[in-house]
């Protein structure tokens, strides 16, 4: 099993437990900032994973790949 095949069991564990999650996002194309932000996880799928803002007034949707994960341009606490 590959780290991206470990990374991806790992968010997909997290959908099925506790959809909630913290994320800390920095990277620069898109342009996208966040720090220990609470999301929901809408979906995860073969290669990209999708959440959502939540406890803002206009929520937006982000997906990111799981290598965003290995090269740290995303962190999720719980993992």
């Amino acid at each position: 099993m590959t780290e991206i095949e470990r990374i991806k069991a790992r968010i997909d564990a997290l959908f099925k437990e506790n959809e909630k999650i913290h994320i800390t996002v920095a990277t620069s194309r898109p342009r996208i900032y966040l720090k220990d932000v609470p999301v929901v996880i809408k979906g995860v799928y073969p290669h990209v994973f999708r959440v959502e803002e939540i406890e803002v007034e206009n929520p937006h949707c982000y997906t990111f790949q799981y290598t965003d994960l290995l090269t740290n341009d995303v962190k999720i606490s719980e993992l």
